[in-house]
């Protein structure tokens, strides 16, 4: 280390930075160091105060009154209470957020509005005892009921302005409700309140979540059910479930199959973390559905577990989800979007119809048979669904009975091979004709009406595609080959070669076997057209070939 690099005042130690000509310990000081005026052992916080940050008052805390040393100083900058500070007027203070002149605590604030007040007070729904401002004066249980029961009403035991279920019962009551309740026993609300309400601890109510039955107690579904054989009745009637819930359901008819239920509920129950409360509730709905049977052991439909909602006893979700498991659940609605796709096909086509459900139910289940598909999602299928429609509705107005219209007419009209049909593309179509690479057809004003409408399908169906051909389907709609000659066949649903031969045999009757004439009509050969001459002649005629 050169000497340039040391202190030049203590000449040991090296210069503090580059630049500098003193060390750490030598330089200059622009003021020693204060000390906290307190404690005097740490230095005070900032410039211009005379303590450290242990030190320093608290804005937050509140400071005692130096008279009483127990209540908090009226407000800042006094050093007494509101009772001993002294004033010509003793009238109360009040609290600037509630109004309440009683308890007052410190800045404009009584002891319940005050966020460093250390009070503990009652539930503000249901009056239990240890609750603070940290959940606005609400325990946790009253929190989660408000959740789920977000408007008060008044409720119909202790007449309360306060969040209620749906029956119109506060938890206050609900609570009292279940310690009077005695055990496996439905008892009313009002009633296990008439006499009054035992209040309770805030917090201090957990619920136990089901346990998974071990393998070795778990119970097998009894072989007989659900059982084969169906009770007629005489005279169908809906059962009641508010007068039975009133009176009483009564025991289930087949203890064995209640029994092996609640062992699938609990199970249920336990894998999918229900609480409580929905157990019992759907515990309660099954053994309904079960004392109100009329075939009793036969399989519970889902529009019986349907008519619980008048009950508003339990979720039906639930309840199907259990007899599902179980095996004892028989699905006897319409899916809604079955539904919805019969309400779609009002205004269209019979025919045209019927090749659009086949397509809907193609897309709703799938298909294993050439050509295969998997099911698509149900949003996908209405969404396609919307969008045909409307074509569909407007093709059925303007006369057109089924989607294979275009198809049939070049073969019934032109007699068109379906390998020409398929090989056909966009730029063929050029003024009214279609030019083909042995000679140019005239297309017939039917013709030309069906073309218009399948070419708006296919540019709303395959808006993107770069397949140049005409007619795509589902394989090469992604693709750039043509469609199978085949598909012709099975979309027309007759013979295309059969309609083709009617068609030429139909035009040989018709100009009296002019050969000539079916040549240039339809790119035959002359021993085919005269073939077709002489079928189509009478006994006697004779083929003209002008």
């Amino acid at each position: 280390m050169t000497k340039s690099q040391l202190c030049a005042r203590c000449q040991t130690r090296p210069v503090a930075y580059r630049g500098r000509a003193t060390c750490y310990e030598c330089v200059p000081r622009a003021s020693t160091p204060q000390w906290c005026e307190h404690c005097g052992v740490n230095r005070v916080a900032y410039s211009g105060r005379g303590t450290c940050y242990d030190c320093v008052p608290k804005a937050l805390t509140p400071q005692l009154c130096d008279r009483c040393g127990v209540a908090p100083i009226a407000y800042f900058g006094r050093t007494t209470c509101c009772d001993c500070v002294p004033r010509a007027r003793k009238s109360p203070l009040r609290c600037k957020k509630c109004g309440s002149t009683s308890d007052y605590f410190t800045a404009g604030r009584c002891r319940r509005c005050h966020r460093k007040a250390p009070v503990i007070d009652s539930c503000r729904d249901c009056l239990a005892w240890g609750v603070t401002r940290r959940r606005e004066w609400l325990c946790q249980g009253c929190t989660a009921w408000r959740i789920r029961f977000p408007t008060p009403q008044q409720c119909r035991s202790c007449q309360r302005i306060v969040p209620v279920n749906r029956r119109g019962d506060c938890r206050l009551c609900m609570r009292q409700a279940t310690a009077v309740r005695p055990a496996h026993q439905r008892v009313d609300v009002v009633e296990a309140n008439r006499e009054g309400q035992q209040l309770f601890l805030a917090d201090l109510f957990r619920q136990r979540r089901p346990e998974p039955i071990p393998a070795a107690v778990r119970r097998t579904r009894p072989h007989r059910y659900p059982v084969t054989h169906q009770q007629l009745v005489l005279v169908p009637t809906a059962p009641d479930f508010v007068a039975g819930r009133r009176n009483g359901f009564g025991e289930p008819p087949l203890p064995d199959l209640a029994a092996y239920l609640d062992d699938v509920l609990v199970e249920h129950a336990a894998a999918y973390g229900w609480a409580k409360a929905t157990m019992v509730d759907t515990r309660s709905a099954i053994r309904i559905l079960l004392a109100t049977q009329q075939t009793p052991g036969a399989a519970i439909t889902s529009s019986e577990v349907a008519q619980l909602r008048t009950i508003d006893l339990s979720s039906t979700r639930g309840v199907c989800a259990v007899l599902q498991q179980a095996g004892m659940l028989h699905e006897d609605r319409e899916p809604t979007i079955d539904a919805w796709f019969r309400r779609q096909q009002h205004g269209i086509a019979e025919h045209m119809a019927d090749e659009l459900r086949q397509w809907f139910e193609m897309l709703r289940d799938g298909s294993t048979t050439p050509p295969r598909a998997l099911p698509r999602p149900r949003k996908s299928v209405a969404g396609l669904v919307r969008f045909t429609v409307p074509a569909l509705r407007t093709w059925s107005r303007d006369g057109h009975q089924s989607l294979r219209a275009a198809l049939t007419a070049l073969v019934g009209f032109h007699a068109l091979r379906p390998h020409q049909i398929v090989a056909i593309q966009l730029h063929q179509f050029r003024d009214g004709r279609l030019h083909l690479p042995d000679r140019v057809i005239p297309l017939a004003d039917p013709v030309r009406h069906r073309l218009a409408a399948w070419l708006d399908h296919r540019h709303r169906r395959w808006p993107a595609t770069a397949n140049p051909h005409v007619f795509l389907n589902h394989y090469n709609g992604t693709r750039t080959s043509a469609a199978d000659p085949t598909w012709v066949t099975k979309t027309i649903g007759v013979s295309a070669q059969s309609l083709r031969m009617d068609r030429i045999l139909h035009e040989a009757i018709a100009n009296a076997g002019d050969v000539r004439r079916l040549t240039d009509m339809f790119g035959i050969s002359v021993t085919t057209a005269e073939r077709y001459a002489f079928t189509g002649l009478e006994p006697g005629d004779d083929a003209t070939g002008s």
